[in-house]
């Protein structure tokens, strides 16, 4: 009865670790991730000039096409439900990657709080579905693959360079895996001179295969070109202090389970300058950019660990635990097993469009269906929402930033957002037809000013007209929760 009740607790953990990675949330670009991957499907061809917005003016480098293709044949096969389970998948292969890299002399406790650190690292970025979710998983491999060499050199380079060939046309995260296997290889060229040519070839055989894309060697140039900290108007670009206590204290967590595995790897003396200048590099870059707390905690958990030799511990004898104790034990294992489940369920049916930062529901039909079509001055967060919904619209910026767009013409937007009194001269340049913008920015309150016509007025969202228009028919749609794609 003890090993059933054990089990039962062990499952209801499992159960309940399935529940909260499947909860999952619609992020602003989710409805151009799969509207592209549509595209590219249908084209049988990467996109190379954009059509869906009317200010667009740089050659269109599509670097997550790869994700794009799969996230939309999740969809087309299943709905939101198949991109909460595309997410599930992605995280949980991820999760077994970590914990198989752990060496069989490491505590089952400390087993748990590491997953436990692990999940509270990544959750903030697996929260949706896009395509960083890939990065963290190749990233897992990777390292795997650093910190446990197999004996056969040849495999081992094939999977470095199948990883990085995979990642360049899912992410540009690619770019984070780089630089910490430069790092690596840097080390292990002067510590293991028996494997010195191997590392050397691994670094060249992961910059060959990051060329095999449909861009070449433009792809360096367009992240050398892109990658920056100055993403103001993205949160995750942002550092954790500027985010709010919560996002610290992730961070601190983090930052204390790492230093906790580093002083027992002191004091076996089995740590590695390698790892710990990864982890060290990790640690500072996510307290810079937010996004990289999931790579801090993946970095932790994976090279702090091996190595690991068993502690000397005290057998104390303990007396068996009562039938009483099983039987509520296992009531309450029954129950965390039966409510995660069915908490489950309930998150991969719905891929859930908060309501808070996302216009109105009735907004996107009623342009539709009163057949608006041209150019649309659009929010930036909303710019992809609209590509899906009103495709006779061309926007104005969309999430796809530096891919389509020159640095200037998101500067202009953005600042005008919020200064619109520069706002004559973009628009005689640009000469929209319409505005859908939140109702409390700036932008919003000059237009109307100007005398545009305001054909729907909401709490989170105004559509305006540049010419006199009647208002727009307001369809009722239910109320209750928002599922992808929407309205």
């Amino acid at each position: 009865m003890h090993r059933a009740v054990q089990g039962l607790l062990i499952a209801a953990l499992l159960a309940v670790i399935l529940a909260v990675v499947s909860y999952t949330r619609a992020d602003p670009d989710l409805w151009g991730h799969i509207r592209f991957g549509q595209d590219t499907v249908a084209a049988h061809a990467i996109q190379r000039v954009d059509h869906y917005s009317f200010v667009s003016d740089v050659p269109w480098i599509n670097h997550e096409w790869l994700a794009e293709v799969i996230t939309y044949g999740a969809y087309a096969l299943a709905g939101g439900t198949g991109l909460a389970l595309l997410k599930v998948l992605i995280v949980a292969a991820t999760l077994l990657i970590i914990v198989r890299s752990w060496p069989d002399a490491l505590p089952s406790r400390l087993r748990l709080w590491l997953v436990g650190a692990v999940l509270i690292g990544i959750i903030p970025q697996a929260e949706h579905v896009r395509p960083q979710l890939f990065s963290l998983l190749l990233f897992a491999i990777l390292l795997r693959r650093l910190v446990a060499p197999s004996r056969h050199a040849a495999n081992d380079l094939a999977e470095i360079a199948i990883v990085f060939a995979l990642w360049v046309n899912l992410h540009g995260g690619w770019i984070v895996g780089g630089g910490a296997l430069a790092v690596w290889v840097a080390f292990a060229v002067f510590r293991d001179h028996a494997r010195r040519l191997f590392w050397v070839c691994a670094g060249l055989v992961a910059v060959l295969a990051t060329c095999a894309n449909p861009y070449g060697w433009r792809m360096w140039q367009f992240l050398w070109s892109t990658v920056s900290l100055g993403r103001r108007e993205i949160s995750d670009w942002q550092p954790v202090y500027a985010l709010g206590t919560p996002y610290v204290i992730i961070w601190l967590f983090i930052a204390g389970v790492a230093t906790a595995l580093l002083v027992q790897r002191v004091r076996q003396r089995t740590i590695d300058l390698a790892s710990l200048t990864l982890v060290l590099l990790f640690a500072f870059a996510s307290f810079r950019v937010n996004r990289l707390e999931a790579f801090f905690a993946i970095a932790a958990a994976m090279l702090l660990t091996p190595g690991w030799r068993a502690a000397v511990e005290r057998q104390r004898a303990s007396p068996p635990p009562s039938r009483a104790s099983l039987v509520l034990a296992g009531f309450i294992g029954a129950g965390l097993l039966a409510g995660a489940l069915i908490v489950t369920i309930q998150n991969v049916a719905c891929v859930r469009i908060p309501d808070e930062g996302y216009p109105e529901r009735e907004a996107a039909p009623a342009m539709a269906a009163a057949g608006l079509h041209g150019r649309m001055l659009t929010y930036f967060d909303w710019g992809e929402y609209a590509i899906w919904y009103l495709p006779q619209l061309s926007v104005s910026l969309d999430g796809r930033r530096e891919t389509v767009y020159s640095d200037a013409t998101v500067d202009t937007q953005v600042a005008l957002y919020f200064d619109p009194s520069t706002r004559r001269a973009a628009l005689q340049r640009w000469q929209p037809e319409y505005a859908w913008l939140p109702t409390s920015l700036p932008l919003t309150a000059a237009l109307k000013a100007d005398g545009w016509t305001t054909l729907f007025a909401g709490q989170q969202s105004t559509v305006l007209s540049a010419r006199p228009a009647k208002p727009l028919d307001v369809p009722r749609l239910a109320d209750g929760r928002r599922c992808f794609p929407g309205p």
